[in-house]
């Protein structure tokens, strides 16, 4: 977040008037030459950028521009940049978290796959070997599994 204090382009950078000089310092910005938002309507202006929000526009025109207001946009600023950053924390545990749920199911799918490959063609399929299958399938690899499947006999359930 950044509060700046927007004077026009053409200004003299080098020698700012001593009025937005003033100004700066009251208000607690940073002086600037031309708008970096491109909302700026009236010069001079404050302007309240933030990563998370759009830039807060106060005018200074006339001296209006008050401390409370641009503390005010500071603190929106803030406050959405937080909850943006707080956003993006819980986004990458989330992340992880899939991640590391996709790692186990490959590992499963892994075990899953060797079991089904060690049976015998035409073998009666008991409640484990049905689990598993339906695990494998839950996982969508039915189309990867079809050649075990189609060598097995279950009891029961005819295809």
């Amino acid at each position: 977040m950044r509060s700046l204090y927007v004077l026009p382009t053409g200004t003299d950078a080098v020698n700012p008037p001593a009025a937005a000089v003033s100004r700066v310092a009251a208000l607690g910005c940073s002086l600037i030459i031309g708008d970096p938002s491109g909302q700026v309507t009236v010069y001079p202006s404050v302007v309240v950028t933030s990563s998370a929000i759009a830039p807060a526009v106060i005018p200074d025109d006339t001296g209006q521009a008050t401390l409370a207001q641009v503390q005010a946009a500071q603190r929106a600023a803030t406050t959405a940049e937080d909850a943006a950053a707080n956003a993006l924390v819980t986004a990458r545990q989330g992340l992880s978290t899939l991640l590391a749920q996709r790692a186990t199911f490959q590992a499963q799918l892994a075990n899953d796959a060797a079991y089904v490959a060690s049976l015998q063609p035409g073998a009666t399929l008991d409640a484990t070997t049905i689990a598993i299958l339906g695990r494998i399938l839950t996982m969508g690899l039915a189309a990867t599994m079809q050649t075990h499947i189609d060598h097995l006999t279950v009891s029961g359930i005819t295809s």
